[in-house]
């Protein structure tokens, strides 16, 4: 652009030369100025319509439209050098533009970098304050697993520890548990299988195969290690036998049997 501006001035003066050099050199020198680079740039931004003319339309499209060559028909454009048109619109308007653009704007801009700089830092600080409420959150629930676990822990070696040394304490525990399951009712049933069958599940009248224990009621005093199954074969039909465990309940159910009675 500043090359085509050049062309243009030269053109006008003749293209002489010493001003051709004398141009180049001071267009070239103020341009590096921070004052001289915003005046030009102000002064393109008001005179944009002259550089446009003077940068994209050709010659040959002027003088085709106004049978005039191009240098002469940007002069017929310039407005007359002792108007006030020409000072506003090549010196003044420039100036004050320049004036907005090196000092006014750079203010401006500070001031909403600032602005930018402090929401960075509030949300920062949002950003950590969750992050460490999410942090001491984290922790606390840690915390409260672990102290769960070492809980757990504890409590089964306790139960391994009254295990080894008095499995009753552990046995009685289990027993009030079991007296809240309907299997403890059906109890009486494992009597009468015991001590008036033998240990045999299984009865038979008049040739009538008839199971007396409910095979759910085996299920759950065999998982709870109260009985211990012995397998029927060809000729004996299924047994169980009472675990010391087993003994412990069956005692302990006639005890509160005969608390019952009593009352």
């Amino acid at each position: 652009m500043f090359n085509e501006i050049r062309k243009f001035f030269i053109d006008l003066m003749g293209n002489k030369g010493e001003i051709s050099a004398s141009i180049d050199e001071t267009i070239k020198e103020k341009t590096k100025s921070p004052f001289y680079g915003s005046f030009i740039l102000s002064w393109i931004i008001i005179n944009w319509k002259l550089l446009y003319i003077l940068i994209f339309i050709s010659s040959d499209k002027i003088f085709e439209k106004a049978n005039l060559l191009k240098n002469e028909y940007i002069t017929n454009l310039l407005p007359p050098i002792k108007s006030w048109e020409h000072w506003l619109n090549f010196a003044i308007y420039p100036f004050l533009l320049s004036i907005f653009i090196f000092w006014v704007l750079p203010f401006i801009t500070r001031e909403f970098y600032k602005k930018s700089i402090r929401n960075s830092i509030r949300l920062e600080k949002i950003r950590l304050d969750e992050t460490t409420e999410k942090t001491e959150q984290v922790t606390k629930l840690v915390e409260k697993e672990t102290a769960l676990i070492a809980q757990e822990v504890e409590q089964s070696k306790q139960k391994k520890r009254a295990k080894a040394e008095d499995p009753e304490i552990l046995w009685e525990r289990e027993f009030k548990d079991f007296q809240k399951n309907v299997v403890y009712s059906r109890l009486g049933e494992i009597v009468n299988v015991l001590y008036d069958n033998g240990g045999r599940t299984i009865k038979y009248i008049n040739n009538t195969r008839i199971r007396q224990v409910n095979a759910n009621t085996l299920a759950v005093l065999d998982t709870k290690g109260l009985i211990k199954i012995i397998e029927e074969d060809i000729d004996e039909p299924e047994k169980i036998e009472l675990t010391e465990k087993g003994r412990f309940f069956l005692d302990r159910y006639l005890s509160e049997k005969d608390k019952d009675y009593d009352l």
